[in-house]
């Protein structure tokens, strides 16, 4: 699962020596990110900086949910 970090509004983030697990959202922002990591993704204006980054896409999924999913069908043997 994921963790969205909606930063629309952004036009500029720096980071240093952290961790983000998720996904950041700012379109307007120009990002520099050094001796770091990510665990997710960065969809930015631009990303300048030598963090390391590792792509995982967001699933979608119900955090609201009350009632849980029906369960899958064995598979015929």
């Amino acid at each position: 699962w994921g963790v969205l970090y909606n930063l629309v509004n952004a036009t500029s983030i720096t980071a240093s020596s952290i961790g983000i697990w998720g996904t950041v959202l700012a379109p307007h922002a120009h990002v520099t990110f050094n001796d770091g990591s990510f665990d997710g993704g960065i969809y930015a204006a631009s990303l300048t900086g030598d963090a390391e980054g590792h792509l995982n896409a967001l699933r979608e999924i119900d955090l609201c949910a009350t009632e849980p999913g029906p369960e899958p069908e064995p598979s015929p043997n």
